[in-house]
């Protein structure tokens, strides 16, 4: 799994983004488990408990996820925002035999148009997330 990471690292850079979660705690096993990340840092609103945030992070890579008190829930088949992000690594079968039982691909695919291979999963909230391999 440490060859994999260091894979996903280089591919990666520094990158960002954000998910806001109806489970915090859910949501942040996953991202940790799929992406091999480590919680650095939370942020919890204990007073009024508006918020809940978790700083997950691997080499160039910072993931926030957060659950909010007054989150709605979407409407069907209605997005709003980021819905899907993606991740390149340099072997996608190494990567997806590494992942527990638990991360079923909904699809597995080659667009050779655009010179990749890629699975895709949901995350516990629903959101797309394609790990991608190159063709080359």
């Amino acid at each position: 799994m440490l060859l994999l990471l260091a894979s996903f690292s280089a591919r990666a850079g520094d990158q960002f983004f954000a998910v806001i979660s109806q489970d915090v705690e859910v949501s942040a096993a996953w991202y940790s488990s799929l992406l091999q990340l480590e919680q650095v840092n939370r942020f919890h609103d204990e007073e009024n408990g508006q918020y809940d945030i978790r700083m997950l992070k691997g080499e160039g890579f910072l993931l926030e996820i957060m659950q909010l008190a007054d989150a709605v829930e979407r409407p069907e088949g209605y997005v709003r925002g980021l819905f899907k992000v993606g991740f390149f690594v340099d072997d996608l079968d190494a990567f997806m035999a590494a992942l527990p039982d638990t991360y079923e691909p909904l699809r597995q695919m080659e667009d050779a148009a655009n010179r990749v291979r890629f699975v895709q999963y949901r995350d516990p909230d629903g959101n797309y997330v394609q790990v991608f391999q190159r063709l080359d």
